[in-house]
């Protein structure tokens, strides 16, 4: 028995069938491209899931940074003040709060893609039975 699964617009399939029937005279062989097309839409929905569940962490993880931002100014009033008191101006004071948060986010933001790069590469050890490793 073979069957030949296949899924594209333009493939082929009956003749492939009918290739494999002549060299495989007592073999029975089938189309089974039901079987490809849901294995795609479940592919279609797995990623459709993984962009949700990227969006939701980019969110939780605004709202961590807006929360230590608060808690930055908060603790930084008299910092504040006496910045004002020397002659800074509110847009002086923002700037140096907004390139500080850039810096450690950035900062963060590296270590976190190259220890998520390192772990996506140790885990995916575990889960597949090929020695070879190809993450994009």
């Amino acid at each position: 028995m073979a069957e030949v699964a296949a899924l594209c617009t333009a493939c082929p399939i009956e003749d492939m069938v009918t290739q494999i029937s002549e060299k495989l005279p007592g073999a029975k062989v089938m189309a089974i491209q039901q079987v490809v097309k849901g294995r795609m839409e479940t592919l279609h929905h797995f990623k459709k899931f993984s962009y949700g569940v990227s969006a939701v962490v980019i969110l939780i993880g605004g709202l961590v940074v807006l929360v230590t931002m608060m808690g930055s100014v908060k603790e930084r009033t008299e910092e504040i003040g006496i910045f004002r008191a020397i002659g800074f101006r509110k847009s002086h004071i923002m700037r140096i709060i907004l390139l500080e948060a850039l810096i450690v986010s950035s900062i963060a933001g590296i270590f976190g893609y190259f220890i998520g790069f390192g772990a996506t590469k140790i885990t995916f050890r575990f889960f597949t039975e090929s020695q070879t490793l190809s993450i994009r």
